[in-house]
C-alpha cells in the first residue's frame, strides 16, 4: 500500500469541524490555532493537514485561511469529509477493503479484523466511522458499510480429480468452470431479484462469494417483507443436462446441514437455460437416495503422530 503520513491521529469529529469553524475569525495562524484548541499536536496538526487535504482550507507555517463561503452544519460537514475521504485517502481505502472479509448474517455487513490495519492509519478508522463510513462497534471487527466499493479477488473453487492434464489445460479448464459459475451466479442473482419483487420484499440479494469465500453460500436473502436481515441463503450450482451432476464442497454442506430449511440450492441447466430450487438441500437432495453422491477428494494424514515407518526416506538413498 502507498505511504500515508498524518493518519494515525485525529481530533475527534466535533472538534475538527469547531475547529473548522473558528478558522478566519478566532484562528488565523498555528499558534493561535494551538491556542485555542488546547489539545494534542499531532491530532492538531494532522486534523490540519486533512481539512487542507479534502480542500476547505488554505494552510501554510505562516498563516491559516479558509473560503467566506464556508460549511455552517456539522451535518453537512460530515456528509462532506464522508464523500472526500475515500478519494483524498483512496489507498488506504482499497488497503482496507482489500483485507479478508467475514460476512456477518446478523447485520448482513461485511467485516475485517482490526488487527489487520497498522497502526499508523488508527486515526484514519477512528475518523470513517464517525462520518459513516465503516463502523468501528467493541470488539475487534471493523464493518464495512459500502461492500460494493472493492470486491477483491475473485477464488476459483476447486474441480472435479481427473486425469493428468498439462499446466495449460488445467488453467483452461479453470478459466471455463470459472467462468460458467460466475455467468450461473450473475442469473441466479437476477432470478432472485424476480422473486422478492413477486413477493413485494423491497430489499436486494447479496452476492456473497465474490468477497467471502468461507461462508458456505453464495448469495444472501430474504424470505418475507418482514425480514430485517438475510435469513435465506442460496447456494448456486450449474449442470449441463438432465443428470443434475454438479460439486458441493464440505463447507457448503455443513452449511446445508446447519441453516436446513433458511438454505436453498439453485441449480441452473445450461441446456434448458432454467433454474431448479431446492429448499433444505440437506434434507431434499444430499440424504436423498434418488440421488448419486461420489467422493472426489479426501483429506489423508497419518496416525501415528510421527513420521510412518513404512516410507522411502529420500535422504538415505
Amino acid at each position: 500500500m502507498q505511504m500515508l503520513t498524518g493518519c494515525n491521529l485525529f481530533l475527534c469529529l466535533s472538534d475538527i469541524f469547531v475547529l473548522y469553524q473558528r478558522i478566519g475569525d478566532a484562528i488565523t495562524s498555528y499558534s493561535d490555532a494551538a491556542a485555542s484548541m488546547d489539545c494534542n499536536t499531532v491530532a492538531l496538526d494532522n486534523s490540519l493537514l486533512l481539512l487542507k487535504n479534502i480542500g476547505l482550507i488554505s494552510y501554510s507555517t505562516q498563516e491559516i485561511n479558509k473560503p467566506e463561503k464556508g460549511i455552517n452544519s456539522q451535518v453537512t460537514f460530515s456528509a462532506f469529509l464522508k464523500d472526500q475521504l475515500p478519494k483524498i485517502y483512496r489507498p488506504f481505502y482499497d488497503f482496507l477493503y482489500a483485507q479478508q472479509k467475514t460476512y456477518d448474517e446478523e447485520t448482513g455487513l461485511f467485516w475485517i479484523s482490526r488487527n489487520s490495519i497498522p497502526f499508523q492509519y488508527s486515526g484514519l478508522v477512528m475518523i470513517s466511522d464517525s462520518v459513516g463510513l465503516i463502523s468501528c462497534p467493541t470488539g475487534n471487527r471493523i464493518f464495512l458499510l459500502d461492500y460494493t466499493f472493492n470486491l477483491g479477488t475473485k477464488v476459483i473453487p476447486g474441480l472435479k480429480a481427473a486425469p493428468a492434464i498439462t499446466l495449460t489445460e488445467l488453467k483452461n479448464t479453470l478459466a471455463i468452470k470459472d467462468e460458467i459459475g460466475e455467468k450461473a451466479e450473475k442469473l441466479a442473482l437476477a432470478f432472485e431479484k424476480k422473486i422478492l419483487l413477486k413477493k413485494e420484499i423491497k430489499k436486494d440479494p447479496i452476492q456473497i462469494s465474490p468477497i467471502d469465500v468461507t461462508a458456505g453460500y453464495d448469495i444472501a436473502s430474504y424470505l418475507t417483507p418482514q425480514s430485517t436481515s438475510p435469513d435465506k441463503f442460496i447456494e448456486v450450482k450449474s449442470c449441463k443436462n438432465n443428470s443434475y451432476a454438479f460439486f458441493i464442497s464440505h463447507n457448503e454442506l455443513e452449511t446445508a446441514k446447519r441453516k436446513r430449511k433458511s438454505f436453498f440450492l439453485y441449480l441452473y441447466n445450461r441446456d434448458e437455460h432454467s433454474f431448479t430450487v431446492f429448499q433444505d438441500p440437506y434434507v431434499t437432495v444430499f440424504s436423498n437416495e434418488n440421488w448419486l453422491r461420489e467422493p472426489q477428494i479426501y483429506k489423508v494424514q497419518t496416525l501415528l503422530g510421527e513420521k510412518p515407518i513404512d516410507q522411502l526416506d529420500t535422504n538415505k538413498q
